[in-house]
C-alpha cells in the first residue's frame, strides 16, 4: 500500500499529512462477530510488515499498538506505511474507493464505518469521519461537512482529524444556516484546547463572516481513472489490464 501523501503545504501541513496518511492507511469494516475472537491486526512500519500486532489508536499524529510481544508501541504516522483491521476489513475498500475517485460508493462504505466505530473505536470513527468531512466539502455541501465535522469534535476527536475543517463549503452556506451554525461552533471551540480549538476558530469565522481566509481552497476529489481495455477482450466488456484498478459500478 502506498503511503498517503501531503495535500498542501502551509502552516498545518505536518498536520494535515498526519490526518491523511491515516485516513488513507487504515482498513476497517463493521466490527467482529460475538462470541468469536477479534481477528489480528497488521501493520507496515519502514517498509516492514508486522502481523500479529493489536492497534489500539490514533490521535492522528502516532499509532499506539501492543506489538506480538505484548509490548506498548507508539509510532509516528509518517513512519507507517499500511495498517489492516482485523475486526474492521471494509474501511480498506472505502478508501481504495475513494482514491480511485468512486465517491458514491465511497460515502457509503465510509458512513457504514463511521456509524460502527462510533462508540467502540472512537479513534477511527474520528478517521472516517475525516475523509467524509473532505469529500462533502469538496463537493459543496457544506451542511453535510459541517454535521460530520462537528459531531467528530463532539466526540473529543484527536487534533490530527480535525485540522482540516470544511472552511469553504460552510462559508457559501446562506446566512441563515450559518447563523444556526454558530453557537454550535462556539461552544465546541470553548470547550477545545490547542490545534482543535485552532481549527474551529477557523470554522467558527467562515461561519460568521460567510468567506475564508485568503489562500483557502477545497482539496479536490481523486478522479477515477479510466479503466485499459485487456488484450483480447471482447469488444464492449468490462476488462481490465492485468494489475490495473477494477472500478465498481457507480449504483450498488
Amino acid at each position: 500500500m502506498k503511503p498517503a501523501t501531503a495535500r498542501r503545504v502551509g502552516h498545518r501541513s505536518r498536520r494535515r499529512y498526519a490526518a491523511a496518511a491515516l485516513a488513507g492507511l487504515f482498513s476497517s469494516g463493521l466490527g467482529a462477530a460475538p462470541g468469536f475472537a477479534q481477528p489480528a491486526d497488521m501493520i507496515v512500519v519502514n517498509g516492514i510488515e508486522q502481523p500479529g500486532v493489536r492497534v489500539l489508536g490514533s490521535d492522528g499524529f502516532t499509532l499506539r499498538y501492543v506489538d506480538p510481544r505484548g509490548r506498548d508501541r507508539r509510532r509516528p504516522l509518517d513512519q507507517v506505511q499500511g495498517v489492516h483491521l482485523g475486526a474492521y476489513p471494509d474501511y480498506f475498500d472505502a478508501v481504495r474507493l475513494f482514491e480511485s475517485g468512486q465517491i458514491v460508493l465511497a460515502e457509503r462504505l465510509l458512513r457504514a464505518t463511521l456509524d460502527a466505530a462510533r462508540g467502540r473505536e472512537e479513534w477511527l470513527a474520528a478517521s472516517a469521519a475525516e475523509r467524509l468531512t473532505r469529500l462533502y466539502d469538496a463537493q459543496g455541501n457544506g451542511r453535510a461537512a459541517a454535521e460530520v465535522y462537528l459531531s467528530s469534535a463532539a466526540r473529543r476527536a484527536g487534533a490530527g482529524f480535525l485540522d482540516q475543517p470544511p472552511l469553504v463549503s460552510v462559508a457559501a452556506l446562506p446566512a441563515a444556516t450559518r447563523g444556526e451554525l454558530l453557537p454550535r461552533i462556539e461552544r465546541l471551540r470553548r470547550e477545545a484546547d490547542g490545534p482543535a480549538a485552532a481549527s474551529l476558530g477557523e470554522l467558527l469565522e467562515a461561519a460568521r463572516l460567510g468567506r475564508t481566509a485568503p489562500g483557502a481552497a477545497v482539496d479536490p476529489l481523486p478522479a477515477a481513472p479510466a479503466p485499459v481495455p485487456a488484450a483480447g477482450a471482447a469488444p464492449g466488456g468490462p476488462a481490465y489490464a492485468e494489475g490495473g484498478p477494477v472500478l465498481l459500478p457507480a449504483r450498488l
